[in-house]
């Protein structure tokens, strides 16, 4: 919904939801009291980072806002290497996007 040109009327409160909900689950991720939950949560934080890691700018700079101090936040756990990966990526994009640092072209 959140790309489907005919429900553009909808994007607004489908961005506002998004928000919410993910930005939920990353504060629900934070509490988590042991590694083994936190690494049952890898796959999905690697989808969820892929996927805001795709968005265009404009969308990336609303999301990335509400979710950078979670996930910097999540930086002190023990993070599998494909999970610090994305997040590496994510970081990357934040500075050009908010204008701290001049825009580079990713390598891999």
């Amino acid at each position: 919904m959140y790309y489907d040109e005919k429900r553009r009327d909808f994007w607004p409160a489908v961005q506002e939801r998004l928000l919410n909900v993910c930005g939920d689950a990353l504060d629900y991720f934070l509490q988590l009291g042991s590694d083994s939950h936190r690494d049952a949560w890898t796959s999905l934080l690697i989808l969820f980072l892929t996927r805001l890691n795709k968005m265009d700018e404009d969308r990336f700079r609303v999301h990335a806002a509400r979710y950078y101090t979670p996930l910097c936040d999540a930086m002190v756990f023990e993070l599998k290497p494909e999970l610090r990966f994305i997040m590496r990526k994510f970081f990357q994009r934040v500075a050009p996007a908010f204008g701290i640092t001049p825009k580079i072209e990713p390598s891999e």
